[in-house]
This record gives C-alpha cells, structure tokens and sequence, in this order.
C-alpha cells in the first residue's frame, strides 16, 4: 500500500516515494536512527532540493507491549504524534520561528508517518557547536536564548529543550524535535522550558557565566532588573539542578537494565550485569583466576579478610580488579535486601559518578548470589587503575606538582553539587589517573535527592583528616576552605561548620595533626 499524504505537492510526493523504495542509492543517506523513528536525508535532483524524511514507524516496530498499546490506541483519541509535530511546525513556520521548512506529511500503512522538511546545509546540533574561543560562545548563548524567547513569546513552549534539539549553521540557529510542542499556562512551563535547556548546555560542559547569559536572553530579561526577575534567574537555577537529579538518577538506575552499552549476565557464580563489550566467557574466566588466587595467595591477592576478597586477575591486554564480599550477618543480609548488595551498590555507583562526571573506576560486571530471595554473597569487577598513585602515597614535592589542592577541590564541588555520599572519602581511595582524581571503594556511595550539612561535614573530615600536614600544608589547606565555602556555603553557618570540621578531624586521629592552625589549637588546649 502507498502512503496518503495529507499535505505537499505531487512533485514532492513522487520524489519521496521513490527515493524512500532505494534505501541503497547513493542519494539516501539515514542520518539518525532509533526504536521508534529513522531520520533520512534524501538528494532529489529533479525537485533540485535536498530533503529530510522523519519517519515514525508504526507500533508493531515497538518491542514493548504497553508502548506497542498506547501508540495504537493513541489516534483513536486525538491526533497522534507524528501529526502533532507536523502542526507544531506549520504553526511555527508561520510565526516566523526558526524551523526547517516543512514541506509534506504522509500517513503509512500500520500507523507510521512521513515528515519531509528542507534540508539545511551545513547544520549540525548545538552540542557539536560548543566549542570555539570565549566571545564566540557568548555570542551563540545569547542567541539560543534569545530563540527561545521569540518561541515562547508565541504562546507555545518546546517541553523537549536539549542540545541535540537545536541546529546550528554559520549564521543562525533552528528548533527542531517539535512533537512535545504545547501551549503555556503559566510562568512555571517557560521556566522548565528554559531549565531543561540550562540543564542540558551544563552536561555538555558550558561554564556557569555561559548559561547565565542564556538564561537571561530566554526570559527577555533587560541590563537592571528587579528583584522579582532575579527570583525568576534562581527559580530557573533550582528547575535546572532538580532536572540534573531527576535525569542522572534515571541514568544510574537505567544501568540495570538491557540496551545502551549493558547485557545481563548469568554466569556460575552468580546473576548480574556487565558491559556489552566484556563476554561472559571471559567474566567466568577472571572469577575462575579469582578464586584460585584467593585459595593460594600471591602478589595478586590484595586483600583476604573477613569481609572481602580482592585480587587482580588477567583481563585481555591487561588487568582488572575483582572484589568479592561475602556477608555473614544476618542483619546485613536483611539490609542488603531492600538497599542491594554491595556488588550491585558499586556497579551502580561507578557508573553513577562517571555519568556525573566525577571520576571512578569503571565497573565492567558484577554478579550476586540468593539464598532464599535474601543476597547472600556478591561481586564486582572494575578496571585497574594500575600504578596510578593514591593521594594517600603522594609526597610534598609530588602534591605540589600535581596541584593536589585544586583537584581535591574541583572532587568536592562536582560531588556536593551532584548531592553525591562516597560514605568513606578518604585519600586512600582518591587515585590519580592521568592527573584526574578517580575514586574506588564504591559500595558506600549514595546519591540523595538533597545533600545536607551534615553529609558534607563528614566528607570534608574524611579527606581532611586523611591527608598529611606536609603534603597539603595549613595555609593551603584554609584557601581551598574559603574557596569552597564561597561556592557552596553551609546553611548552618560557615563558622560553626568549619569549627566541627576541624574538632571531628582531629578526633579521628589519622594523618593530620594541625600543625599551624590556630582553630585546632584551641580544640587541643581545650
């Protein structure tokens, strides 16, 4: 059967069709695909044109059965997505907003669609765009945000804002993705709108100054403002970071489940995950040389105690980390029912922080055993960070030229701002790999939906105390204190703060003494 178009001309209509049946020819390419829908460029040199065809197929291609329900039931209700978009973009073609043309829309046989739209040469997403030097920058976020004003100033709001979303060409830049189009209520939908987009232009790496600029174009804010438009910038500032919450919590948890890079894994020692690119053949091979190593000792036993076993084993060209843990108590196990086991906890971790952009060893399996439905025993493998040294076996001279101070620093701002626990932040476990800071011992991290004060004293006296007067000495250690407060200062009062950081290290007992502090001083007098 043919498709029925709705809208075009015949010209075009022919064009498409026949372009579309030679998905071979040199003049189709697919520009992306997924699930759902096929994005395809087409040269057509009797309409002297270059095309773009977005294809939704039809609900039979879903493999979820719910989704495969909602998208065939949808038009019985109202207009389905495929038409929703192609509306979305007449309208704001006619508005004059910056889109590709559109040009046809096609209904196929089992429910999919045709959108044609002009192909715009030398376009290419935002998020390839981002770089260039500082003035080029401003110049492209001031005209982001000022697209979305004209956008929003039409009544409607994109409600899908990311930079994959907008195109940009030398001069100038279009909406595209339309089929989330819908009109706003209330100053709340332009904040999300804007918040989305903030959100994203941060995963892709763009400066806080950067994203201020856009934020104030999108909401056609002037040079002066009044406190009411500043309150609007910070609502903005807090959509964004619970957008980055919601988004990355999905992210961690979407680990757990088959597609984009992760495969289950059903091996002899137990059910779990692993990475695509890592077979089971080759897990059961490294729990294999595990387990011998642990039964016979060796170099590559790093640690055989009551609680886990660690060892490096062979991993192609290379080595990789397996850490076993075995709980024995009851009242673990039980814990370990509702919270995971800490197998599971460091899969998610590791690939939680590295999705935040903080630095961990990547997990490449991990596995747990049941008894009863209860864990009862678990693993993980991560990569080996091989020699690369701790902060803990770092010396002065070493510190001084790896800029310890300002990593460990850059570590506690990404964390705290990510409401990210590590649950044992010690400089022991902080590697240097390639002159990025890398954490390990993953089981205890948590990431909450808000960081308190307390979660953050106790991180602070973790490394605090862990590192030695010599290598970060006091009046270094007091600047990177206040450079931190003054980007993330304590609800409680950074006085009283700093007061309990410096009692509660010291309390531990570990490499730091105080040497040269006067507040720890008195803490010892005292």
């Amino acid at each position: 059967m043919k498709p029925r178009w709705v809208a075009g001309t015949p010209e075009l209509h022919n064009a498409v069709e026949q372009a579309m049946a030679k998905p071979e020819a040199s003049t189709v390419e697919i520009v992306a695909a997924s699930k759902h829908r096929r994005i395809t460029r087409l040269d057509l040199p009797l309409l002297g044109k270059n095309v773009v065809v977005k294809e939704y197929l039809p609900a039979s291609h879903h493999e979820n059965l719910g989704a495969r329900a909602i998208d065939t039931i949808r038009p019985w209700f109202g207009r389905s997505s495929a038409e929703h978009e192609w509306s979305s973009y007449e309208v704001l073609h006619a508005n004059g907003i910056p889109v590709p043309d559109p040009l046809g829309f096609a209904r196929l046989p089992g429910g999919g669609a045709w959108i044609v739209m002009r192909f715009i040469e030398g376009a290419a997403p935002l998020q390839q765009r981002l770089s260039g030097y500082p003035f080029e920058k401003r110049r492209r976020m001031r005209e982001l945000g000022e697209l979305i004003h004209e956008l929003h100033k039409t009544g409607l709001s994109h409600s899908d804002l990311h930079v994959g979303n907008v195109l940009v060409s030398a001069k100038e830049m279009w909406l595209v993705d339309l089929q989330r189009v819908v009109p706003f209520k209330h100053t709340s939908d332009r904040v999300q709108d804007v918040s989305f987009m903030d959100f994203s232009l941060h995963h892709a790496g763009v400066s806080v100054a950067a994203r201020l600029r856009f934020r104030i174009a999108a909401l056609g804010l002037g040079p002066f403002r009044v406190a009411s438009e500043r309150e609007l910038l910070r609502e903005v500032g807090r959509a964004s970071h619970r957008r980055a919450v919601d988004y990355y919590h999905g992210r961690t948890r979407r680990t757990l489940r088959e597609g984009e890079g992760f495969a289950r894994l059903r091996s002899r020692e137990g059910s779990g995950m692993r990475l695509e690119t890592v077979s089971e053949e080759a897990i059961d091979a490294m729990l294999a040389a595990h387990r011998d190593i642990v039964a016979t000792g060796g170099p590559a036993r790093l640690k055989c105690d009551h609680r886990s076993n660690v060892t490096r084993v062979e991993f192609g060209d290379g080595t990789a980390i397996v850490k076993e843990v075995v709980k024995t108590s009851a009242r673990k196990r039980l814990a370990d029912l509702f919270r995971g086991s800490p197998g599971q906890r460091a899969w998610l971790a590791g690939h939680g922080l590295r999705l935040r952009g903080i630095g961990a060893a990547q997990p490449l399996a991990y596995g747990e055993r049941f008894d009863r439905g209860v864990p009862v025993g678990s693993w993980v493998i991560l990569e080996d960070l091989g020699d690369a040294p701790s902060v803990a076996s770092l010396t002065p001279e070493d510190a001084k030229e790896a800029e310890l101070g300002k990593h460990l620093l850059d570590l506690l701002r990404r964390l705290h701002r990510a409401e990210t626990v590590h649950g044992d932040l010690q400089a022991v476990h902080i590697h240097f790999v390639e002159g990025r800071p890398t954490l390990i011992d993953l089981e205890s991290v948590r990431f909450l939906e808000c960081l308190y004060d307390r979660h953050r004293i106790k991180m602070l006296c973790e490394l605090n105390a862990s590192v030695a007067d010599e290598v970060l000495p006091t009046t270094k250690r007091c600047d990177l204190l206040d450079r931190y407060l003054v980007a993330l200062p304590f609800d409680r009062g950074n006085a009283r703060a700093v007061g309990e950081i410096v009692r509660r290290s010291l309390a531990r007992r570990q490499r730091w003494q105080g040497v040269g502090c006067d507040l720890s001083r008195r803490f010892v007098e005292s």
